[in-house]
């Protein structure tokens, strides 16, 4: 019985999460129904797609690539499933944030996602006790191991939303790591964050003009909070509906009932494995 509740309650968070207008437009099916035709489902049944960025060298911006599209610009933000394509800048609760290496073959040989290691992991282990240079790890396949930073977040229709747009993990490796680090620390050492929620603070994302290491523009993330830059104005009241989703969220990834969808993970990429030559970024 444990066992059965552990799964209806993983389900119904993540049902709870997809529709628009979260639970208060979710009806009452009675006791006897609840998380009725989920019995089976469990990690790998849902997927949440990236929200990757653009750069000059992805195929959207790349006129005569199969997936270009005229309206997408470098800097624009794309969900990896839908295509859908955000503009400006992006609003965003973070449900929660996972910390691991990736793993992705060589572009000459084909590209694409392998795995996702832990921080300890013997893969780990290994790739560091033999590696040449500290920041290029490889596994024993010779793949690339990426130290990776993931937001698990809802995206909301701007600050004073009341209702979830979407669902998406924001990949935060390589040059994307100071930016993350910097956005955590901000809110970790704000006074009393103890006692918050990570998901109370109403986030904005905007693109940022950088230039790698041989000079070559790209596109950067920040990620500020939402009202007036200001951390205490941008906090979610805590009587918003928003909170119990943000959780419900939260709890199906640590349930492990939903995950990255990392097959859709180079979707917005410039190249084939998923990692942008020009920007040195990796686009999981």
């Amino acid at each position: 019985m444990a066992k059965a509740k552990t799964e209806k309650t993983a389900t119904d968070t993540k049902v709870a999460v997809v529709p628009k207008g979260g639970a208060l437009a979710l009806p009452n099916y009675g006791d006897q129904m609840v998380g009725a035709g989920w019995d089976n489902a469990g990690t790998g049944d849902f997927q949440i797609p990236f929200l990757n960025q653009l750069q000059a060298l992805s195929p959207q911006c790349t006129e005569g690539e199969d997936a270009y599209n005229a309206n997408a610009k470098p800097g624009m933000f794309m969900n990896s499933v839908t295509q859908e394509l955000y503009d400006g800048s992006v609003h965003l609760l973070v449900a929660l944030t996972k910390h691991s290496f990736v793993e992705w073959k060589p572009q000459d040989s084909g590209g694409g996602f392998v795995g996702e290691h832990a921080l300890d992991s013997d893969v780990i282990k290994k790739a560091k006790e033999t590696a040449k240079d500290p920041i290029d790890l490889r596994s024993a396949a010779g793949n690339e191991l990426v130290e990776t930073f993931q937001l698990f977040c809802l995206i909301i229709d701007g600050p004073n939303a009341t209702e979830i747009k979407d669902q998406v993990v924001i990949s935060c490796s390589k040059t994307k790591i100071k930016r993350y680090k910097q956005t955590m620390t901000r809110l970790r050492t704000f006074k009393g964050s103890s006692r918050i929620p990570l998901f109370a603070h109403r986030l904005v994302m905007t693109a940022t003009n950088e230039k790698n290491a041989a000079g070559k523009p790209y596109k950067n993330i920040q990620i500020n909070p939402a009202i007036e830059n200001d951390v205490a104005k941008s906090l979610l009241p805590s009587d918003s509906p928003l909170l119990e989703l943000a959780n419900g969220l939260r709890e199906a990834l640590l349930s492990g009932t939903a995950k990255a969808n990392f097959d859709s993970a180079k979707a917005g990429a410039a190249q084939t494995n998923g990692k942008d030559e020009a920007a040195d970024e990796v686009f999981a």
